[in-house]
């Protein structure tokens, strides 16, 4: 599999791992739906918009790119954000703390 398939492919991933619309995940991703689509459709797409999804759900962009997403340490923790009503109401600083709690409890929940 190549890197553009493998975009397409941990894309439609996260969005179903989310349990988000394409519409909801491309609002996540501050991308217009169509241009989501496309994405999923055929991996293509800029560097720039790259660069953004990848900020947005905070995945480095080797993880987009490579063939498994789930070895992302930070990607377990993504699953279980939406449920937390409070996470999205917070300053991104805390976001990423948040995140980072989160990924650590997650990792002790594991062993």
């Amino acid at each position: 599999m190549n890197a553009q398939q493998n975009l397409a492919k941990n894309l439609s991933q996260q969005r179903v791992s989310l349990r988000m619309s394409l519409e909801e995940f491309s609002q996540e991703l501050g991308i217009p739906k169509s241009t989501l689509h496309s994405i999923l459709k055929t991996g293509n797409t800029t560097v720039n918009t790259l660069v953004q999804i990848a900020q947005h759900l905070h995945i480095s962009i080797d993880a987009l790119l490579g063939t498994n997403l789930s070895e992302d340490p930070s990607t377990p923790c993504m699953v279980f954000l939406p449920l937390f009503d409070c996470y999205s109401k917070l300053p991104a600083e805390r976001q990423s703390l948040f995140r980072i709690y989160l990924s650590l409890l997650l990792e002790v929940l594991q062993k």
